[in-house]
């Protein structure tokens, strides 16, 4: 037992009391309740006091065993803490750590190895590369008003219907286009 706690602990008689009057509180009826309450609320303040005075109590010991240079049971101490908030491991085999990753990687490779799919599977999904709707890379030939990728027609604002002689971007409406002057026209500038 470490020497710096009390063997017997105070607040528990103080945390019996107080759970005792809840109770107390939780099976009374009518006016008796705010009786019971009011004695519940004064016990656990009185146990809420005893436990910080006990915790400034236990620190100020360990503070005061670190001064006269008791190392050895303050690094015990903080080992301990320390210990306790390292993650445990899941899994350990009674044949030591070797035998455990060897069990895991033969559990692991039997479980996804593919014997648990069926035998005949579906056909392949069409793939997206396969069918392309419209070529980004050249003009439409068929275009009767002949605006082209970069052909320099449309009017100023890049929005026009591709007729007319300014001298625009290039990017009308009707044309599919991956320039990237037609996506960002404020990019390049």
């Amino acid at each position: 037992m470490n020497s710096m706690r009390p063997s017997t602990l105070l607040w528990t008689t103080l945390a019996d009391r107080r759970d005792w009057l809840y109770r107390k509180w939780r099976w009374s009826l009518g006016i008796d309740k705010a009786y019971w309450w009011g004695l519940h609320q004064e016990a656990h303040v009185r146990f809420r006091t005893a436990v910080k005075r006990a915790k400034r109590e236990s620190w100020r010991a360990f503070c005061d065993s670190l001064a006269r240079g008791d190392f050895s049971s303050a690094v015990r101490r903080v080992k301990q803490v320390h210990n306790r908030r390292r993650p445990q491991v899941a899994y350990a085999h009674p044949d030591g750590p070797v035998a455990g990753a060897n069990a895991m990687r033969d559990h692991l490779a039997s479980v996804y190895s593919g014997s648990g799919l069926p035998s005949t599977r579906p056909p392949p999904l069409p793939s997206s590369d396969d069918h392309v709707p419209f070529d980004l890379g050249s003009s439409s030939e068929d275009d009767p008003s002949g605006s082209g990728l970069g052909s320099g027609s449309g009017s100023g604002s890049g929005s026009g219907s591709g007729s007319g002689s300014g001298s625009g971007s290039g990017c009308g409406l009707s044309s599919f286009s991956a320039d990237s002057r037609c996506l960002f026209p404020f990019a390049n500038k």
